[in-house]
């Protein structure tokens, strides 16, 4: 699923032309990431965070019910007893406006530095 999710995330750029991807981590239960918007009075379409976000959900939530089905008896999938029928994503998401350079470095560490005590990270 990890996998799935990297890809996703970083196929985003294929199909938003004003997005730019910068830090990325998948955590055990969450992800953090930094997505950029690109102001181009050029460009036909101007989509938003709230459009990232949800096609990112709806992206990698396709591929991992595809491959991974929720057992109807238990409502589990099979190689997670965390995720429940119910869906891979909570309906929100946390964002922030990175106002500074120096705001910047300091989200890029964090998000560098987040998985310090869990295993299997992707960094």
């Amino acid at each position: 699923m990890g996998k799935i999710v990297y890809d996703c995330w970083y196929d985003l750029p294929n199909h938003y032309s004003n997005i730019y991807l910068d830090e990325f981590i998948i955590m055990p239960n969450h992800i953090h990431g930094i997505i950029a918007i690109i102001n181009n009075p050029y460009l036909k379409h101007k989509h938003g965070i709230s459009e990232f976000i949800r096609a990112f959900k709806s992206f990698s939530s396709r591929r991992i019910n595809e491959l991974f089905p929720v057992d109807v008896e238990t409502g589990l999938r099979p190689v997670s007893t965390s995720t429940r029928s119910t869906g891979i994503w909570q309906p929100r998401f946390y964002d922030r406006i990175i106002r500074s350079y120096d705001e910047l470095k300091r989200v890029r560490l964090y998000i560098k530095n987040n998985p310090a005590g869990f295993c299997g990270n992707t960094s």
